[in-house]
């Protein structure tokens, strides 16, 4: 059973009901949404669904019209994103197996080359997100929004929701 009985019913009730994914873990670290695990059922991939709150007034998936736009290997994939009711929405990426930097480093000891690794991995994509035509500042960039892939170390920076695009030609924020 999974332990997400202070999640919005809304939620709970389509995680329980999907047809496309079968949901095997909720985890409250979602920052300013709801993150649960699984599998597609048709690619039987596993991935991660991240509800947030929407509306009327925002776009429901301007975090992964961004991220969709973006394609580099440091950089969270996004496969799909979709509105759950009036409230609610959702975006599809992929699980990433060894979870945020901070967790990893908690249960872990990097060893300088890993750390150099690591780190020039994130530099690589925030160089991928200020260039042109991107031009955009992450702004919460921390260990809990780089991700970790346990087996190749391979940082994926995630967590765009305090994204902003600097207009052409502007250089600071």
């Amino acid at each position: 059973m999974i332990n997400d009985r202070h999640v919005h019913p809304g939620i709970r009730a389509f995680v329980r009901a999907t047809e496309h994914f079968t949901i095997d873990r909720y985890s409250p670290k979602g920052g300013f949404g709801q993150l649960y695990f699984g599998h597609r059922n048709t690619i039987k991939d596993r991935v991660a669904l991240k509800f947030y709150e929407i509306s009327a007034s925002n776009n429901p998936h301007e975090e992964a019209q961004i991220l969709s736009n973006i394609t580099h290997k440091n950089i969270l994939e996004i496969f799909d994103a979709k509105v759950v009711d009036n409230d609610f929405a959702y975006f599809v990426t992929p699980e990433i197996s060894g979870g945020d930097l901070q967790n990893y480093a908690d249960r872990n000891i990097i060893d300088l080359d890993t750390a150099i690794f690591i780190i020039n991995g994130v530099l690589e994509g925030l160089s991928e997100l200020h260039k042109t035509p991107n031009n955009l500042v992450h702004r919460d960039l921390k260990p809990q929004n780089i991700l970790i892939d346990k087996a190749t170390k391979v940082p994926f920076i995630s967590d765009f929701g305090s994204v902003k695009k600097l207009p052409d030609g502007v250089d600071n924020v």
